[in-house]
């Protein structure tokens, strides 16, 4: 089971210290994902339908760079605490 580091800021990620392992127009880029409203981005990051949150390694993210690279071009808050899977934590790096 992934461990989603929720709940007090201690257990999750500050946004603007992830670092996107794809550049913002890499080529598997969804552009859906630029259609969304800031809300619906927000929320597609902080609370995914299908449970794919953010994969980090560290602050190196490996899952979720096209939405974290829409909300970093739109200049979300840097210090907004988003909840994260850390890979290594669970024994995958």
């Amino acid at each position: 089971m992934w461990n989603c580091r929720r709940g007090d800021n201690n257990d999750n990620t500050a946004f603007g210290d992830l670092e996107p392992i794809h550049a913002a127009d890499h080529p598997g880029h969804d552009p859906k994902i630029g259609q969304l409203s800031d809300d619906n981005l927000k929320r597609a990051i902080t609370e995914p339908k299908d449970s794919q949150y953010l994969k980090v390694k560290g602050n190196r993210l490996f899952d979720g760079n096209t939405g974290v690279n829409e909300a970093k071009r739109r200049g979300f808050n840097k210090d907004w605490i988003v909840p994260v899977i850390d890979l290594e934590e669970e024994g995958w790096l």
